[in-house]
């Protein structure tokens, strides 16, 4: 007999040499006339039996594979959702720092722009100060020479009047012994001469006093000079 768990019982009694699957063992043989229909109805049987066992095997044989299969594509699986978590993770992290560098960079953006609108009032303060300075320094160069030009001039002058002074002094000088020797002192009376004497007299001391006056003004006359050129000297460099 040939069992099977989902098959009946068949009794088997030969084989057949020349069955449809070979002389498989337990095949039963008819051993009468009247035996060949229920012979056929057992060979039947017994090549159902045998091909429900192979399909048993072979579908225990595909269980087996595909557990093995099932394994590795649960295992795959298992790697595949591994690496996802790992990858949303790392996505996770990089988002975050995403946001903090956006962050960042609208800080420092706003940081930058305060400082690009400080550094271009600096700049246009500076543009104003340097201007500022060149405008005053043309203005101390323009007035330096007109105080240049001035003090030229006023050396020029003084020294014309001193030589103007120089020349009138030298005509009193000249003129002063004529005019105390008058033609007509020889013809005056006594006292007219003796009013001339006396006259003569003073004129040496006039004279000797105008001189005196004469050196006076022109002492008083330099150190006006020498004054003025000192206060000169003195304003440059203030103007400098």
């Amino acid at each position: 007999m040939v069992s099977h768990p989902n098959s009946t019982q068949v009794p088997l009694r030969q084989e057949l040499p020349n069955s449809s699957h070979g002389n498989r063992r337990g095949t039963p043989v008819p051993t009468g006339p009247g035996e060949d229909q229920l012979f056929d109805v057992r060979k039947g049987l017994c090549d159902i039996s045998y091909i429900t066992r192979d399909v048993y095997n072979a579908l225990a044989r595909h269980q087996c594979n595909n557990s093995s299969t099932l394994k590795a594509y649960e295992q795959a699986y298992q790697q595949e959702h591994q690496k996802l978590k790992e990858a949303v993770g790392t996505n996770k992290s990089l988002g975050k720092m995403n946001e903090r560098l956006r962050l960042e960079a609208d800080y420092y953006k706003t940081d930058s722009d305060t400082m690009r609108s400080r550094l271009q009032e600096r700049d246009a303060t500076v543009a104003s100060l340097t201007s500022r300075v060149e405008r005053l320094d043309k203005e101390k160069q323009h007035m330096k020479e007109v105080h240049e030009e001035a003090l030229r001039n006023a050396a020029d002058r003084i020294v014309s009047q001193d030589h103007k002074i120089d020349e009138l002094l030298a005509h009193i000088e000249e003129m002063v012994p004529i005019e105390g020797q008058s033609p007509t002192s020889q013809v005056a009376s006594p006292g007219k001469r003796r009013r001339e004497g006396e006259d003569e007299q003073e004129a040496p001391q006039k004279e000797d006093g105008k001189k005196e006056e004469g050196e006076t003004e022109k002492k008083s006359r330099k150190r006006r000079q020498t004054r003025a050129v000192d206060e000169g000297q003195a304003e440059s460099p203030s103007l400098e």
